[in-house]
């Protein structure tokens, strides 16, 4: 058995979870962070789960106001699902404001950038 056949690929979902994993271990301190239920919970309807919510929820209070941030995870290669992008359309249409943010990261370096950008500008 060569090594190539004795090394599973991880799925998708599986590498979505480790660079979940790893940015929420980077994620200062002073940041609160929330993660949603994956859509595919069988529990979705009945917890109140939004189809299509980002993965991720992040929260900074700044002076004297409350920034969230939505983060949508993806691999380097991964895609939006239609509930996703209906989601971020959804933000841009109705949720935005001066005190929210959203992006999508294909990967973890991409999701670390746009972290540390959104709070360079709070910080500003």
């Amino acid at each position: 058995m060569t090594t190539q056949s004795r090394t599973k690929r991880r799925s998708p979902r599986a590498v979505e979870a480790a660079i979940q994993r790893a940015l929420v271990k980077w994620i200062p301190a002073e940041v609160h962070v929330i993660a949603t239920l994956n859509e595919d919970s069988r529990h979705k309807l009945t917890m109140g789960v939004d189809v299509g919510c980002p993965d991720l929820l992040l929260f900074y209070r700044g002076r004297s106001v409350l920034h969230v941030f939505f983060l949508e995870l993806k691999t380097k290669t991964g895609s939006m699902r239609y509930t996703q992008k209906e989601w971020a359309e959804g933000y841009l249409a109705n949720l935005q404001s001066i005190n929210t943010s959203y992006a999508t990261a294909y990967g973890l370096e991409e999701a670390q950038g746009y972290v540390e950008a959104w709070l360079e500008q709070l910080k500003s």
